[in-house]
Formats: structure tokens, C-alpha cells, sequence
């Protein structure tokens, strides 16, 4: 990895989250109202949002859930470049087919394959299990303030894109909404997201930076790659 291109990445996406945010107000509405024939076709005018209201809040939702994905792939991502740079510490009770070594052809590709089904495996858990394996397994710190927004924000997420934006029991058991109540969300709750996930996002790299991705021994250098898989389906 080159510097810090990831988290720096990471933050440039959010920056751009806040011009589309600005996008949800009533003089820019009407524009679009003013506009829309030009636009859309004519056959979708009953998909249109036909007050401010319903206007501002697609905004709001589409701009949260927009930033959250864009923090989900960074931790993906970051931990695909622990592994990638240290691939001694991945799990090694996990199972490999052998149909997967075949296929992988060469030592790297192999290694590739199980990074990959690691972080599936972890990115298919809630985000307060995927913070407990960068505390235990990575030793990266998720502060319990940080913490504790991220799975109010995952829940969210989940609760617009599942429950027809209704807060289920889940949410309501951490928040003061009640089951079944229409999740609101004003500009301010997408600011302080971006917040937080800019905060967590530099603690996480730091760390990983410096535990991790500028070790000065590197463990897939060209030197100390293996060679590749000879074994072959059918071979003698």
C-alpha cells in the first residue's frame, strides 16, 4: 500500500457526501419538480416524489446508507491489507477444498483464496462482531463511544434496507424509538456519522499501519514467494 491511499479514500468519500447532502432542500425540490419532464420519462411520474418532504428524506436515507457502504469497504479492505501483508495470521483452523488448491495454481493465488473466504466469513456478522475481531484478532482499537454510533448505524442501515425504514426490536432495545416507528433522519445524524467513521477509520489505520502494513519484513516479496502449485488434476 502506498502511504495512506486507503484511508484517505475512504475520507474523499465521505467529503462527497456533503454536497449531495446540500441537495436536500426545498429550492432545489422545486427545480427539480420544474424539470422533471425533461428528466424522466412521463411513465414514471407515479415513482416521483410528489412532496419536499418524501424528497428530503430518499436524500437523507440514500446519502446515510451511501456512507455507510463506503465504511464497510473499508474495513473490508483494510483487512484484506493486513492479511495480504501478513498472511502468517489468518486462522489456521479453517478448511481449504482441495478443488480451491487446483484451482489457485500458484502459492499467492492460494493465499488470495483465503483471505477471501476470511473476510467474507467476517464481513456476513453484525459490525459489533466484526469490531470484536479487529480488537482480538487484529489487537486494533475500537473505542466503546465509536463503538457503540457504529452499531447504532448498522442497525439503521439495516432497518431502512430490510424493514421498510421501521425500527425493529433490535434498534429500539439501543435507541428511544419504538418498534415499528419511521425512522427519521435529519442532515445533522449523516454529519455525525461521517464524523465518527473518519475518527475510527484514522485510529484503525494508524494502528494497522504500524503494527502491520510497514513492517519492514515482508512476507510476500518476490524473494520469499513460493513457487507455484504443480499439482495438477490427473497428474502422474
Amino acid at each position: 500500500m502506498e502511504n495512506n491511499n486507503l484511508l484517505n479514500r475512504f475520507i474523499e468519500q465521505l467529503n462527497t457526501l456533503v454536497p449531495f447532502i446540500g441537495i436536500a432542500h426545498e429550492e432545489v425540490f422545486d427545480l427539480v419538480v420544474k424539470e422533471r419532464y425533461s428528466w424522466l420519462p412521463q411513465n414514471n411520474e407515479s415513482s416521483f416524489p410528489g412532496t419536499f418532504e418524501i424528497y428530503r428524506t430518499q436524500i437523507l436515507r440514500s446519502a446515510f446508507l451511501l456512507g455507510y457502504s463506503y465504511f464497510e469497504v473499508f474495513l473490508s479492505d483494510l483487512s484484506r491489507e493486513i492479511y495480504t501483508s501478513n498472511p502468517r495470521i489468518l486462522p489456521i483452523d479453517k478448511q481449504i477444498k482441495f478443488s480451491e488448491v487446483f484451482d489457485a495454481g500458484s502459492f499467492d493465488n492460494l493465499v488470495d483464496v483465503m483471505i477471501n473466504k476470511e473476510i467474507y466469513t467476517l464481513f456476513y456478522q453484525g459490525v459489533d462482531k466484526i469490531a470484536e475481531y479487529f480488537s482480538n484478532k487484529f489487537r486494533l482499537t475500537w473505542p466503546d463511544e465509536i463503538k457503540t454510533k457504529i452499531v447504532h448505524a448498522s442497525l439503521v442501515r439495516n432497518c431502512i434496507l430490510h424493514n421498510m425504514s421501521r425500527t425493529d426490536d433490535r434498534l429500539a432495545r439501543i435507541s428511544s424509538c419504538q418498534i415499528g416507528q419511521e425512522i427519521q433522519l435529519s442532515s445533522s445524524d449523516i454529519h455525525e456519522f461521517g464524523i465518527y467513521g473518519r475518527i475510527l477509520a484514522r485510529q484503525l489505520y494508524n494502528e494497522a499501519s504500524a503494527r502491520y502494513l510497514h513492517s519492514s519484513i515482508q512476507m510476500r516479496t518476490k524473494q520469499n514467494r513460493k513457487p507455484d502449485l504443480a499439482v495438477r488434476r490427473g497428474a502422474e
